[in-house]
């Protein structure tokens, strides 16, 4: 059995001194690491974005993507309202095409603005720049940049072998039943955007662990296994308290 594993490294950076009015957000909470690491196991990741208006006044925010690297034979996509086509050479932006106007303290929607990476089997990182800007004043603006690198590894001989999880979607608890053939392993789970938000301990002598996640809001989440300091697979699972 072979996962695949999609690493994301999320740089968060204000651009310009005059950045004031903005800052990203997820479920109403601040990215509160310079560095936010995600992890997927789909062929495909989609970055939803969500960007806070913190100044007084309202914001007419436009948007925009530069692919500084793309890995040969992969695709991006960038959707802000609707999807944008690339104006020129690795730029999208939405100018002239879609405008959010956004109260003080108001927040974009999430899933109003996206940006999708299919790596097509290819190994490599694709390194993309996204923006987010006062269309009346192009310096208050707030950027991230995304590097997206596949990375195919093999679980053939995988110290730790995950039977099941469940149920999915979870509720307040999330099961897992694993096999470990030697020694200890963690279990490591992330929200969305590579938040770290639980990390369990596995030993050989158990077989099963009972998670406990009636604090956890609704959501993707992705759990990370890791055995000998080395990651070994990853699966995403779903939390819906509805």
């Amino acid at each position: 059995m072979k996962r695949i594993l999609l690493l994301i490294s999320v740089a968060l950076m204000a651009v310009g001194a005059s950045a004031q009015s903005f800052e990203f957000s997820h479920n109403d909470e601040l990215f509160e690491e310079d560095t936010i690491r995600v992890i997927n196991v789909e062929g495909e990741y989609t970055a939803h974005l969500k960007v806070k208006n913190i100044s007084s006044t309202a914001k007419n925010i436009e948007a925009k993507v530069y692919v500084v690297s793309l890995v040969e034979g992969s695709r991006m996509s960038f959707c802000h309202g609707q999807c944008i086509p690339m104006q020129s050479e690795g730029l999208y932006t939405s100018s002239g095409l879609v405008v959010y106007n956004v109260a003080p303290e108001a927040t974009t929607g999430l899933g109003e603005a996206h940006d999708t990476y299919i790596h097509e089997g290819n190994i490599g990182t694709t390194i993309a720049r996204i923006t987010y800007f006062d269309k009346e004043n192009v310096n208050d603006s707030i950027s991230v940049v995304v590097k997206y690198t596949y990375d195919p590894t093999g679980i053939e001989n995988n110290p730790i072998s995950v039977n099941k999880l469940y149920p999915n979607p979870a509720n307040n608890v999330l099961n897992l039943e694993y096999t470990i053939s030697d020694g200890e392993a963690t279990a490591e789970i992330y929200n969305v955007i590579g938040k770290k938000v639980r990390s369990i301990e596995l030993n050989a002598s158990e077989s099963q662990k009972t998670i406990e996640t009636s604090a956890f809001p609704n959501g993707i989440y992705y759990i990370r296994y890791f055995a000998n300091g080395k990651a070994q697979a990853t699966d995403k699972f779903i939390i819906n308290h509805n």
